[in-house]
């Protein structure tokens, strides 16, 4: 079978629609061809976010309803809803949220700006070569060796004890 062909069955062929003489050249296909094979894969996995629910009956005389509106020339607009015909309540809560989440908007758009503008290391103070590493750590040593003789009352067991090869560096 051509590509073309075989693309064109890919979602009868998911969904358990082609007879087993128009499957078994499209399973034959997919073996050999790779591209068409990433298709069925892409289209198996849209394929999962749908899940099937149980049908659901329509309300009570629904069909002669919308028959009724039809014939009549309505054409299914939905107008706007003003918020003294929904009571207030339920529009003035989501005019609130969106005003909120404009307001939370702002606030992280002006930190994103300041933060952006402040004054951060850059340039040569962010290299981390072997020299420079060495003698961050060395400094660290020092820092916290001075550290604990500021300390009263520390007793040795708690204080860091370098190995050999530490000390000798």
């Amino acid at each position: 079978m051509k590509c073309e062909a075989v693309r064109s069955l890919v979602a009868g062929y998911l969904d358990d629609e082609l007879s087993e003489s128009q499957a078994s050249p499209v399973r034959q296909h997919l073996l050999d061809c790779g591209e068409c094979r990433k298709l069925m894969q892409a289209q198996t996995a849209e394929k999962s976010w749908f899940v099937p629910t149980e049908p659901m009956a329509a309300p009570e005389g629904f069909a002669a309803r919308v028959s009724r509106r039809a014939f009549a020339g309505d054409k299914g607009l939905l107008t706007p809803v003003s918020p003294q015909d929904t009571g207030g309540g339920e529009f003035r809560i989501l005019q609130f949220a969106i005003q909120m989440t404009a307001v939370a908007a702002a606030v992280l758009l002006i930190l994103a700006l300041g933060m952006k503008f402040s004054a951060h290391p850059e340039g040569a103070e962010l290299r981390a070569d072997s020299s420079d590493l060495r003698e961050a750590l060395e400094t660290m040593d020092r820092l916290n060796r001075e550290e604990r003789l500021e300390l009263p009352g520390e007793g040795s067991a708690g204080e860091f004890q370098p190995t050999a090869t530490e000390a000798g560096k």
